[in-house]
């Protein structure tokens, strides 16, 4: 693109319309811009209209992915907010139970997997075989003890059980920002 040679710059020009990569969008906008005056940089006309017309090639294609990453993230969070929904359904439909403490379950496995990681920093790859299975016991075992300990007494009472699993969300956000700061990382 810098050649003097103006069929050498169109054909770069027409072979960076197919790429999809920011660097070619930047090179191509760059033929376009004008100095401190007023004067494009480029003088030849038709290397700018051809540079305008890949601009607007590669714009259109970065933004079909854009959308279709976004409709993917979209369908993402979506499912992971079904399956809680469900869970928590099926939770009361079974147990009339409003267990409001999973979040937290869910906090406690990510956190354990986060330790495992830090134990294990130099193998992350063997940290997370052995992170992801400590979480699921870890998280499993507090459950247990939570509806051992607090929901078993509370069935079919739904208001008692979400008052008494906030109980637990706050219990559990105190241990753990207390446990943070005592090592002297912030808190969340």
């Amino acid at each position: 693109m810098h050649s003097s040679d103006r069929t050498l710059r169109l054909a770069a020009i027409e072979s960076l319309k197919y790429k999809t990569s920011l660097e070619a969008l930047n090179r191509l906008k760059a033929l376009n811009d004008k100095d401190s005056e007023g004067n494009y940089l480029e003088t030849d006309k038709h290397v700018r209209q051809l540079a305008r017309s890949a601009v607007v090639k590669i714009e259109s294609r970065l933004q079909f992915y854009a959308t279709i990453e976004t409709i993917f993230f979209g369908l993402s969070l979506g499912a992971v907010l079904v399956l809680a929904a469900i869970g928590l359904a099926i939770t009361f439909g079974v147990m009339g139970v409003i267990n409001m403490a999973h979040g937290e379950l869910m906090m406690l496995g990510a956190y354990t997997t986060y330790v495992m990681q830090q134990i294990m920093p130099d193998n992350l790859g063997l940290s997370l075989l052995f992170a992801v299975p400590a979480a699921f016991m870890v998280s499993g075992i507090v459950g247990i003890g939570i509806e051992r300990g607090i929901i078993r007494f509370l069935y079919g009472r739904p208001l008692e059980t979400l008052l008494a699993t906030f109980g637990v969300i706050d219990f559990q956000k105190i241990n753990f920002r207390t446990n943070k700061n005592d090592r002297g990382e912030t808190g969340l």
